[in-house]
């Protein structure tokens, strides 16, 4: 019955990855690239699935959704949409750029056709130029490198999202991804809409594991002058 449940959840965020990367997909080629789609979606920004400023985003993101999906993805979809939608120009042109280079002769509009396409090609087309997934901790980490951030305060900010509920993290997420991509540091969307989908279920610690884990592991493999001078005063504190 274990491996059961274990094969049903893979299957699911299988499900989810699959739809979240042909939705990052579209949000950059054909949102993005329309100011009066990308302003519509934008404004869904805070808020939850069928209040008022949703609509038309939700107009955007329903052929895109997994057959299983839930309130959780539905959000999880919207939030990230709507964070890509509120870039200024340069990451917002970045992403565009991304979306161009991935743009291949079979690409489609139409999600059935989309997911056979997909699973032909093996499903490479990653959220971003990266070749694999990336976790929000591993995109923290960059931000502390590039100076966009202090590591002690990125440390807190990236603590108190791994403590948050559902709504918490949907609140907080805005405001240190526009920090982020304010110093083009890459986000992997399509692995933050999976990570959201399932935050408020039994996978919430093993997100937060992982983005720890990647923060801190990336900030020790790359030490810089900052991260290093602020571990030796945190040292001599204690």
């Amino acid at each position: 019955m274990a491996d059961d449940g274990e094969n049903a959840s893979r299957s699911e965020k299988d499900e989810i990855r699959r739809h979240a990367k042909r939705w990052v997909r579209h949000v950059r080629r054909d949102v993005l690239t329309t100011p009066a789609r990308r302003a519509a979606v934008r404004a869904a920004l805070g808020g939850e699935p069928g209040e008022a400023r949703t609509f038309v985003a939700l107009g955007e993101v329903s052929a895109f959704l997994p057959e299983s999906s839930n309130p959780a993805v539905e959000r999880a979809f919207l939030t990230v949409a709507a964070m890509m939608c509120a870039q200024p120009l340069r990451p917002r042109e970045q992403d565009i750029a991304a979306g161009q280079a991935n743009s291949t002769p079979t690409e489609t509009k139409d999600p059935a056709r989309a997911e056979q396409t997909d699973l032909v090609s093996g499903d490479s087309d990653s959220a971003s130029t990266m070749s694999s997934p990336r976790s929000l901790g591993a995109s923290c980490a960059e931000a502390v490198l590039k100076r966009l951030s202090r590591s002690g305060t990125m440390e807190a900010r990236l603590h108190a999202l791994c403590r948050a509920n559902n709504v918490g993290v949907h609140r907080q997420l805005p405001r240190l991804v526009a920090l982020l991509r304010s110093g083009l540091v890459e986000v992997d969307w399509a692995q933050l809409i999976e990570d959201l989908a399932r935050w408020d279920r039994y996978s919430q610690r093993h997100i937060s594991a992982t983005w720890l884990r990647d923060y801190y592991r990336q900030l020790n493999d790359e030490p810089n002058d900052t991260t290093g001078k602020e571990k030796n005063e945190h040292a001599e504190v204690h």
